[in-house]
């Protein structure tokens, strides 16, 4: 969708007649983009409509009258209708929204919180993210090993996503992650085996954290992931997350190695922006503090 188009066709998938007239008329007083907007009053409808009709967007109610929760989008999503998604959700129950976010949903806006600019900005930037991730998906951009983004697939889209935060005011995170054992199991297990620690690794970071988030390899053993509009607060969540997955494996005695990484994380403020580089060097120095004082994040040494 290029949103240099004149209108931009949403749909909005509520049961509250009362929503969706505040939030049709949030968007039609954006300065800056026309909106054709429809509704449907449940899932199973929004999902026939869909079907039927092409969208640039679809705002999705959680809680509807034959879904709740985060199942709600998950059967959406399960549809691969290529269509971003952003989630509505009521105040006091962001915590479901944050988890559809870990699983593709582009954003979510509270009911109630419609501040017309704000919200045309947030849909904006949905389908933006969402038509570039689509374009990467497509690109010999990924490392042949474990499927990631390769440093040249990663360094275009970040740039991409800089330019947009700064637009859009919206921070990033970039956690920068090193394995502390590849040249051990290398030398012990062989170089398959050490083939098989990067795979792992390659499988866990992207499930840890938000489908949205970009993980990709770098190096030999350095992976890099990019949280757009995430905080300190998520960051914090995620580590802990992090931690509690790979005691998982490691205690799972599949391996005859255990995972054990440093990690360094580096944020961006689109009011005092800096370069991509320098957001990696930052991030790359505190994953080497943290290595050199062998005090991981994610590991009781």
């Amino acid at each position: 969708m290029d949103t240099n188009k004149n209108n931009i066709s949403v749909l909005i998938i509520d049961d509250d007649p009362d929503d969706i007239i505040i939030l049709s008329q949030a968007l039609k007083k954006s300065k800056n983009l026309k909106y054709s907007i429809s509704s449907s009053g449940s899932l199973h409808e929004g999902l026939e409509v869909v079907k039927k009709r092409k969208f640039d967007l679809v705002i999705l109610d959680l809680n509807l009258p034959d879904s709740k929760g985060y199942d709600t989008f998950k059967t959406f999503n399960e549809k691969h209708f290529g269509i971003p998604v952003v989630v509505m959700t009521g105040l006091g129950d962001e915590a479901t929204a944050v988890e559809a976010i870990r699983m593709g949903a582009q954003d979510y806006i509270v009911k109630g919180s419609y501040n017309s600019e704000q919200t045309a900005k947030a849909l904006r930037f949905a389908i933006e993210r969402h038509q570039i991730m689509s374009t990467y998906m497509g690109y010999s951009i990924k490392d042949e090993l474990t499927g990631l983004y390769n440093r040249r697939g990663f360094m275009d889209y970040a740039e991409k996503q800089l330019n947009l935060a700064c637009r859009d005011d919206k921070e990033l995170i970039l956690v920068y992650a090193d394995l502390d054992n590849m040249k051990l199991v290398n030398d012990n297990y062989g170089h398959s085996m050490g083939d098989q620690l990067l795979k792992d690794v390659a499988e866990i970071l992207p499930d840890v954290f938000r489908n949205s988030d970009v993980t990709a390899r770098i190096g030999g053993d350095e992976f890099v992931v990019l949280a757009v509009g995430a905080s300190p607060e998520y960051m914090g969540m995620i580590i802990a997350r992090l931690l509690n997955r790979l005691k998982d494996f490691n205690s799972t005695g599949e391996r005859p190695y255990e995972i054990s990484l440093s990690v360094g994380v580096s944020s961006f403020n689109p009011k005092n922006p800096i370069s991509l580089d320098e957001l990696m060097h930052r991030a790359d120095q505190a994953m080497y503090m943290d290595k050199k004082s062998h005090k991981s994040w994610l590991n009781d040494r």
